[in-house]
């Protein structure tokens, strides 16, 4: 199950059922050791606000395994311009300067993006890294590519959307490994083989997709 980039939702079932967001994983997980959950969240270390992905199984040694985002926007990633405007005229400028300075490019914290679990090895790109080829370098162990974005900033519109799926069919490509992307809005789901061809993908309406591939 693939979730994406900053969702709430386990947050949101930990919050409604009062336990843990390992506990709702788990629930979730079922007694499938091979089942695997990777969905975003976002913290702060060492001053800079970071997205980051976790990855639960139930046949995993560890409580969490845990990706970090490495490449953000310097321009203040989640912040539209016209956001900034708007923070700036209602006096917000300190909070908008504030955001735009954590929003930077951070240092990568771990040497390969790649999650090892039972059932594949994952290479996790986020969002923005997903426009960096540096993203792709070291992947050679995965199995799969998992691209996480969040495009609700977008406000429908589906260009940005397209443009993303363009170069998802290219990386699947050139990595000859298959690419699945999951959309949290602007946008939709989907899964492209090894050879850049969309296998699957969402319609108006879809909050999710099913997709099987070989691997």
């Amino acid at each position: 199950m693939l979730l994406p980039e900053g969702t709430r939702f386990l947050t949101t079932l930990s919050q409604l059922r009062g336990v843990s967001q390992k506990d709702i994983a788990i629930d979730v997980l079922g007694t499938d050791k091979y089942r695997v959950i990777v969905f975003g969240s976002y913290e702060t270390l060492e001053g800079e606000y970071r997205a980051l992905t976790l990855i639960q199984s139930n046949d995993i040694n560890e409580d969490v395994i845990t990706i970090h985002k490495n490449i953000l926007m310097p321009i203040g990633e989640y912040q539209p311009y016209i956001m900034n405007s708007g923070a700036y005229l209602l006096g917000g400028g300190r909070w908008s300067d504030l955001v735009n300075e954590v929003h930077a490019v951070g240092e990568p914290l771990e040497e390969k993006k790649i999650a090892y679990t039972p059932l594949a090895n994952f290479s996790i790109v986020e969002c923005s890294e997903i426009l960096s080829s540096n993203s792709y370098n070291n992947i050679s162990e995965a199995d799969v590519i998992f691209h996480q974005q969040r495009l609700s900033i977008f406000h429908g519109k589906l260009k940005t959307f397209k443009h993303i799926l363009s170069i998802s069919q290219l990386r699947a490509a050139i990595a000859r490994k298959p690419v699945v992307g999951s959309v949290d809005g602007s946008g939709f789901s989907y899964s492209i083989n090894p050879y850049g061809k969309i296998i699957d993908i969402g319609e108006q309406g879809d909050s999710f997709i099913y997709t099987e591939l070989t691997i």
